[in-house]
């Protein structure tokens, strides 16, 4: 959505408008993402046309996060439940 403030300029509408999306096909993973700024940064890049992979500790939350990323986005978003302090819990494939 783009909003016209007043004295805006032509440039920056223009600017604003193209910067809709411009994550498309970009995978981003977000530690941290059940909550919090976290969670914002993911839901932002979600609605940019990131395809986003949330991961958290918090495993009570984390699904929801990852419903909301996967409505946003239009597809379906893998959620992993890790503490990316410890090396130990990262899954390795």
């Amino acid at each position: 959505m783009v909003r016209h403030l007043k004295g805006m300029s032509d440039r920056h509408h223009a600017e604003e408008e193209t910067s809709i999306q411009r994550f498309t096909g970009k995978v981003i993973l977000i530690t941290g993402a059940a909550e919090g700024m976290s969670r914002a940064i993911a839901l932002a890049f979600a609605k940019e046309g990131a395809i986003v992979v949330p991961t958290a500790v918090i495993a009570e939350l984390l699904p929801k996060t990852a419903k909301e990323v996967s409505e946003l986005s239009g597809q379906p978003v893998p959620h992993i439940y890790t503490d990316a302090r410890s090396a130990s819990s990262i899954p390795c494939s």
